[in-house]
């Protein structure tokens, strides 16, 4: 079995948003794995089914996913390594979608520890880890906790190179917090420097576009931009279904977007 090629044609399913196709090519790898007993193989497939479930709005199969995924780092001999940090932040991702995030948090920390305890406190998974970290505090309602992690995450990225979209992808989640801060003029400030990566033509192929489009008409809804809003938000929820389909996403960006256009127009 070449992994590589099975996750560069995944890849292009994920780029052309052909994720029916996406799903069936893992399912049948990993059955091909597992009939040849390729563990190793397993648990890359498993991670990005994980993954693909969780931004399609599957969390409860993600985590279902994530488990066995947990289950094979003992028997690949992983525990403690860096694997295992990575299995367990995305099975604390599956959770937090879930609406779990005490326990994600549990699971983050855990694969902090073990970063920690191989010294890679400024490895690139430490970044991702903040970012999760941050996403459970939001959701949480504790900006500020969130706001820390998402700036530790910043300050790490920046010690990398090529990472424009790593760069506003935490940016677009630091004008979240900033927003329910009420630091609104320091959000309008990172909202416009992440929205000129995304305005690229590598930002315009970006998934995350979507995400910075709602923070955009969350922004200008927050600044009594009401038209701004809508035209950001409608976006936001059209690029959220060409890129991952109809998921919790899309319910919640429907929801700002009727609060939006009753705002707009009172008399409707």
């Amino acid at each position: 079995m070449e992994i590589q090629k099975i996750l560069t044609r995944y890849d292009s399913y994920l780029n052309k948003g052909k994720l029916k196709d996406a799903e069936v090519l893992l399912l049948l790898s990993l059955q091909d794995a597992e009939e040849e007993g390729l563990y190793g193989a397993r648990l890359t497939l498993l991670n990005e089914l994980e993954g693909l479930y969780r931004t399609t709005g599957r969390a409860r199969q993600a985590i279902e996913i994530s488990e066995k995924a947990l289950a094979l780092i003992s028997v690949l001999g992983l525990t403690g390594q860096e694997p295992h940090a990575v299995t367990l932040l995305n099975g604390a991702t599956a959770c937090r979608a879930a609406g779990e995030n005490e326990k994600a948090l549990q699971m983050y920390r855990r694969a902090e520890q073990i970063l920690c305890d191989l010294g890679q406190e400024e490895g690139y998974s430490m970044t991702a880890l903040y970012n999760n970290i941050s996403q459970a505090y939001l959701d949480l309602q504790q900006p500020q906790q969130a706001l820390h992690y998402q700036q530790q995450a910043l300050t790490q990225i920046r010690k990398f190179t090529d990472t424009k979209a790593e760069e506003a992808t935490t940016q677009i989640s630091m004008v979240q917090s900033l927003l329910m801060l009420g630091r609104s003029e320091e959000a309008g400030h990172i909202l416009e420097e992440a929205m000129a990566y995304y305005d690229t033509a590598e930002g315009q192929e970006d998934p995350h576009r979507s995400a910075a489009y709602a923070a955009a008409g969350e922004y200008a809804f927050r600044m009594g931009n009401y038209a701004a809003a809508e035209q950001d938000l409608q976006e936001a929820l059209r690029l959220s279904l060409e890129y991952y389909g109809e998921n919790d996403a899309c319910e919640v960006i429907r929801k700002n977007l009727k609060a939006v256009q009753q705002r707009k127009n009172p008399q409707d």
